[in-house]
């Protein structure tokens, strides 16, 4: 077993973090559920880390324990949505909730042009565990309705790419005609704060209800 790098926290008894060769654990009692539940990962460890990350194996509770452990041990960067969601960096936000965080990209395809964020910062959205997938869904659904409603566009775009930042996340972008979502974006361009506070306080929801 690796030490427990967080003094005083008790792991649970569903959660193993394990080191080892990569012909994995002797323990036979142990072997399959080894195999078909760890994910191995090359670490800064002379040998392979293998921890679990899968929401069947995982009790909800703990997952956030896990990955903030998982970080730690692999040297994971915080994310820019990480030190958004951290209070670090500043965001024009208009929805948050105990799972998930709306906020509007800088350099909108779109005016309202919104990214929803899940808190737990995982790459891969499939790999988020199924609440915090969920609860990505329920804040994208109530989002668009807000942005449908403010805006007064016929549809939401949604999309996930995932090759700019390695922090799944949503976006949803308002839209009438196919055009107006294909638009060639200058990410190097000055964003316009003045018209992104604006936007923000036009989208803001304050509670469930809003929407």
């Amino acid at each position: 077993m690796l030490p427990n790098v967080i003094t005083g926290l008790q792991m649970p008894a569903k959660i193993r973090i394990k080191h080892g060769p990569t012909s994995g654990p002797k323990d036979k009692k142990y072997k399959s559920y080894y195999y078909k539940n760890f994910l191995p990962v090359t670490g800064p460890w002379p040998k392979r880390l293998y921890f679990v990350f899968k929401n069947r194996v995982m009790p909800k509770s703990h997952a956030f324990i896990v990955h903030t452990i998982a970080a730690i041990l692999l040297h994971m960067e915080p994310s820019i949505f990480t030190k958004i969601i951290n209070g670090e960096v500043p965001c024009h936000k208009i929805y948050e909730d105990e799972k998930t965080i709306a906020i509007l990209d800088i350099h909108p395809v779109q005016p309202g042009h919104v990214l929803v964020i899940p808190k737990l910062q995982i790459d891969h959205f499939e790999d988020l565990p199924d609440d915090i997938y969920q609860a990505v869904w329920a804040t994208v659904k109530l989002v668009a309705h807000q942005q449908k409603k403010v805006l007064g566009r016929s549809r939401i775009a949604v999309s996930i790419v995932g090759t700019d930042v390695p922090h799944a996340h949503v976006h949803l972008m308002p839209f009438d005609e196919t055009k107006d979502i294909h638009r060639i974006i200058d990410l190097t361009g000055e964003p316009d704060y003045v018209a992104l506070a604006s936007m923000a306080e036009r989208l803001a929801i304050k509670d469930k209800t809003d929407e």
